[in-house]
């Protein structure tokens, strides 16, 4: 007589900030067996990670996909490099590849199709963000600049844009530089260098460059805040000359178009900026990075004319404030 076995139903466990998934660990408390998770697999789900599985065979978004590797880099792991800089709020050059954490000394360090640990001799100050205990952002931008997951120039350019958000500051990063090696730290050395200096984006920090190589014979101001005689402000330039009067623009697609945070029309307030140069005495040159980047020598030449018009002209009645409290003055 043929012995007819049970089937018992199983409830795949639902646990909170996992998004669904659950670890092997995790099952076999639920009273899974290792052959039903075979079974589960196999069949109606999936799984995602060692020791993760997923109860269905559905498409896995970004947020499943770095919890499972979470749950996969084990108990202490904790999210960094460029994952982390997103976390924090960062805006980045190009969408992260790597699954990247943290985890204590106590383990080695692993790698699994996108996702790695590295383990960490004293656990690194961590938060939490989206739901995940994530490193603080100057460990995960070391993180980030040590596993080449950007190019130097790129990172240069985020530690400029986490500086200006004012995500971390000038000391923060300075402390955790002092507090490692200086091997693959140039690009954050780099941005917090053009950071001091007035800069606020790498095009930014490209032309003030530009202008000191080839036209060092002519002053010019990083971000200066340009007001009239009564206190109103008219603008703060990405760079000015105020021998010439020229406000020296870079206006990027990121950074210019689309719907600000109010609901304004980006690219119109950009034009606008630029009239209410003009109506100053100002004269206002725009300029995109792709120039600055390819064709310099075009930038140049189009600059040269608009000073060759402004010479001799009296200067623009306007105060000027440097960046950052720097020192005050005014036009003669």
């Amino acid at each position: 007589m043929l012995r007819k076995e049970t089937i018992m139903t199983r409830v795949f466990p639902t646990i909170g900030g996992q998004r669904g998934l659950a670890t092997t660990r995790q099952l076999l408390r639920a009273s899974w067996t290792p052959g039903s998770l075979h079974h589960l697999a196999t069949t109606s789900g999936r799984r995602v990670m060692p020791r993760v599985y997923c109860p269905h065979r559905g498409v896995l978004g970004e947020e499943e996909l770095l919890v499972a590797a979470w749950l996969w880099a084990g108990d202490g792991a904790l999210l960094t490099g460029a994952r982390a800089l997103v976390r924090h709020g960062l805006v980045l050059p190009a969408q992260p590849r790597l699954f990247r954490f943290v985890v204590p000394d106590s383990r080695n360090n692993r790698a699994e199709g996108m996702a790695e640990t590295l383990h960490a001799h004293h656990p690194p100050a961590s938060r939490i963000l989206g739901g995940l205990p994530v490193v603080h952002l100057e460990r995960a931008l070391l993180d980030a600049a040590r596993g080449f997951e950007f190019v130097s120039d790129d990172i240069r350019a985020i530690t400029v844009a986490a500086l200006q958000q004012r995500l971390t500051s000038p000391a923060r990063i300075r402390d955790a530089l002092m507090a490692t090696s200086r091997n693959g730290t140039a690009g954050i050395r780099r941005g917090l260098r053009d950071f001091l200096g007035g800069a606020w984006s790498l095009p930014e920090v490209v032309l003030s460059r530009l202008l000191a190589r080839h036209r060092p014979t002519i002053e010019f101001l990083a971000n200066p805040r340009l007001c009239t005689r009564e206190g109103a402000l008219i603008g703060v330039p990405d760079v000015y000359l105020p021998e010439y009067s020229v406000a020296l623009q870079v206006h990027s697609r990121q950074h210019h178009s689309g719907v600000g945070p109010a609901g304004q029309d980006r690219w119109a307030e950009t034009v606008e900026g630029d009239a209410r140069y003009l109506a100053h005495g100002i004269a206002p040159l725009g300029v995109a990075p792709s120039t600055l980047r390819d064709r310099p020598t075009r930038f140049l030449r189009l600059l040269d004319a608009v000073v060759s018009v402004q010479s001799g002209r009296p200067p623009a009645d306007v105060i000027i404030y440097r960046a950052r409290g720097e020192a005050q003055a005014a036009a003669s």
